[in-house]
């Protein structure tokens, strides 16, 4: 009873197949939480288990809630040019991938596993040219009119299944068969003037499955009806349901008028048969050309169809190779009757009007040829009753103007925490100067950085968190290229320890139909590892086309020079899991942070005693507790002198190699900073005094005052 539903929807033919491989789990954990329900006999109780049965199943599923939010909802619609999209085997971004995608399913045992025609495979035409008029048409049947002196073997742009039937003049079969590698739905029409008619009827199994299905439906409600009156409105509802099932199975829909041209398309080794359309659709205008492919492998082309305002004015526009811009021309075998389809997306808010709808033939780059096309003709018009939805244009919460490459422009971008918390002992030191918003913790840093020009904000996040980055980008120009965008998550030398790359966009609307006046968000989740240092790390935004892994040249709007990525505001991680460990200190620098304890060891981590070689390189391990973060960027040194106060080892740098500088550490937050100390290898015998502290490059080295345990100035602001 479901079969006319599968067959007459555009989208549920194409995930059939992986629903009925769900199929096999899902039935038996239906039928063992059913049993288990229907055997309680209380009502209640009944109802009860039913509800706790759905909420184990959610719970079950919870942990890989998170990470589902890549999959937006905003600006993704699972239509059939993106179907085409994911199906036509050289658009792949990987070009094996094909083979994992439904369209395997549907290729039948007789076409090869490719979606490229072997010109090897086209039989030769044994008579000579037909004309053909195709009068009618819709996806399950044509009605044609052909004419030829000796006879033609016609084609049509679908596989061969045994469920085609084709009638000569209404009343002689015509045997079908498939040709070329393709599988192509193939049968020879006689000499003459003929009227052909082609549907698709279902093989004989199908016919009386469905028989079936329709006698067993009918028989349960007469049963019901028999039942006591209680029982009887049970077959009383199932009685629409027959009458649809009947209905849409025995009343099929008349093919729809082929509307002809007015002029042929100079276009070798094609003819344009007609259209149907333009309509209405969800997603925008529909137009369904017919082409009849008179050689093997014509010369691809590009068709431009524009919607003009009565005024004449361009409202939208878009440029596309045939059927949904994802199958070239050079694919198309001699007396191929192609049907071939068209959506051009309505910018959001165009208002309520009638609008026509003009085609133009381009080149297969896209580009007009000789400044013209040499084929524009009005197909038709469409009434507006309504201002278009389009695709919705989200506001990005941090406004950009960014180029990567010619044509692609990154708008904005928001970021939030989807998974994670800063660990509760950072968070309630830090209540402060943090947002604790739906279960995130996410703080707005502004904090002036010495090597950048602006202030970002940044978010504040624990080892193990993921943060969600959305961008939004423009297109200036249609493009089917396969690029890639990414987030890498690196530290100040551009080591990255998150990283992720993907088609950009929505999961649903790749960058190859996209239109040149809508804004697309695309999602990225970056998982901070666990064991990450506290510091800072730089998101850098990039893309590059897969077919070369080339980055392209990126360009900000009003700022010389070109990189080859983007660098956002950073983010700062903070490590909750460090343990303090060594000698106990209580020095203080300032009103900044407490050094609670420090370490020396040798460089292999192996710790010292009192007595140290010359040559020997230590490492000084110093934790700090923070109280209040700088308002300028300190630099730490550490020096090693003599008795004479002689410097003979130094090392002098922002905290953790510049990677958590000081004006952002967080009040709670404790800083492991490691420092390397190298002696000299001539050092003599003698006692050697370590000295640490602060001081700011920008007020010529002004040191940060140094206090001891006991709240008492230490000489030259540094800590022994």
């Amino acid at each position: 009873m479901a079969q006319p539903l599968w067959l007459n929807n555009d989208i549920l033919p194409i995930i059939q197949f992986p629903w009925r491989l769900l199929a096999l789990m899902q039935i038996p954990v239906a039928l063992l939480f059913g049993l288990i329900v229907a055997s309680i006999r209380a009502p209640v109780v009944r109802a009860g288990a039913s509800a706790a049965v759905i909420c184990l199943l959610v719970w079950a599923y919870l942990p890989y809630l998170p990470w589902a939010t890549f999959l937006s909802p905003t600006g993704s619609t699972f239509n059939m040019p993106m179907n085409a999209y994911l199906e036509a085997e050289y658009k792949q971004i990987v070009e094996e991938a094909v083979t994992a995608s439904s369209v395997q399913e549907f290729r039948p045992r007789w076409a090869d596993e490719t979606l490229e025609l072997d010109p090897t495979t086209v039989p030769g035409q044994p008579g000579g040219e037909a004309k053909i008029a195709l009068l009618a048409a819709n996806p399950f049947r044509f009605q044609l009119r052909v004419e030829s002196e000796q006879g033609t073997a016609l084609r049509f742009a679908n596989y061969y299944f045994p469920g085609w039937r084709v009638r000569l003049d209404g009343t002689t079969p015509l045997n079908v068969y498939p040709t070329t590698n393709l599988g192509l739905l193939t049968f020879d029409v006689p000499p003459g003037a003929h009227s052909v008619e082609v549907e698709w009827t279902g093989t004989r199994a199908e016919r009386w499955a469905a028989l079936l299905s329709q006698v067993a439906l009918a028989l349960l409600i007469l049963w019901q009806v028999r039942r006591p009156s209680r029982q009887r409105w049970v077959g009383a509802a199932l009685v629409p349901l027959l009458g649809f099932g009947l209905a849409a199975t025995y009343l099929r829909p008349a093919a729809d008028a082929v509307q002809p041209v007015l002029g042929e398309p100079p276009l070798a080794g094609v003819r344009l048969l007609g259209h149907r359309g333009p309509e209405l659709a969800v997603d925008g205008i529909a137009v369904y050309p017919y082409w009849l492919a008179t050689a093997t492998q014509p010369p691809p082309f590009k068709l431009r169809w524009q919607v003009r305002a009565a005024t004449g004015q361009v409202v939208a526009q878009t440029t596309a190779m045939p059927f949904y811009d994802s199958y070239s021309a050079r694919h198309w075998a001699a007396n191929t009757l192609v049907d071939d389809a068209y959506l051009i997306p309505l910018p959001a808010g165009l208002p309520p009007s009638d609008y026509q709808v003009v085609m133009s033939v381009l080149d297969e780059k896209g580009d007009l040829r000789q400044g013209e096309p040499l084929f524009s003709i009005p197909l038709g018009w469409v009434t507006l009753d309504e201002p278009a939805a389009g695709v919705a244009e989200d506001a990005a919460q941090f406004s950009l103007e960014v180029y990567f490459g010619k044509d692609i422009l990154l708008r904005g971008y928001d970021f939030e925490v989807v998974a994670g918390m800063v660990e509760e002992a950072v968070e309630e030191a830090v209540d402060d100067v943090l947002d604790d918003t739906a279960g995130s913790t996410v703080e707005r840093l502004v904090r002036p950085l010495a090597y950048l020009d602006q202030r970002p904000d940044a978010a504040v996040v624990s080892g193990g968190d993921t943060v969600a980055y959305t961008l939004y980008w423009q297109t200036a120009r249609q493009t089917n290229e396969p690029y890639i965008g990414f987030i890498h998550l690196v530290d100040r030398l551009g080591r990255p320890i998150a990283q992720r790359d993907h088609a950009p966009g929505p999961i649903l609307s790749p960058v190859g139909i996209w239109t040149t006046y809508d804004t697309y968000p695309d999602r990225y989740l970056l998982e901070v590892p666990s064991d990450a240092a506290s510091g800072l790390y730089w998101p850098h935004v990039g893309m590059y086309n897969w077919k070369d892994i080339r980055r392209f040249d990126v360009r900000v709007r009003g700022v010389d020079g070109v990189n080859d990525h983007y660098q956002l505001p950073p983010l700062k991680v903070v490590n909750p899991h460090i343990q303090p460990e060594g000698r106990q200190s209580g020095v203080r620098f300032g009103e900044m942070a407490e050094l609670t304890h420090y370490a020396i060891a040798s460089k292999t981590g192996e710790p010292l005693s009192e007595s140290m070689q010359p040559g020997a390189m230590l490492a000084l391990t110093l934790y700090y507790a923070v109280e209040q973060p700088s308002a300028q960027p300190l630099v730490r040194f550490a020096q090693v002198r003599d008795a004479n106060n002689r410097i003979v080892a130094q090392h002098d740098g922002e905290p953790q190699d510049g990677l958590n500088p000081t004006w952002a550490w967080l009040p709670g937050e404790t800083v492991q900073d490691t420092v390397a100390l190298e002696l000299p290898q001539d050092l003599p015998q003698g006692r050697y005094t370590l000295y640490v502290g602060f001081y700011d490059p920008a007020a010529n080295a002004q040191r940060l005052p140094v206090t001891d345990a006991q709240g008492r100035l230490l000489p030259n602001a540094e800590a022994p």
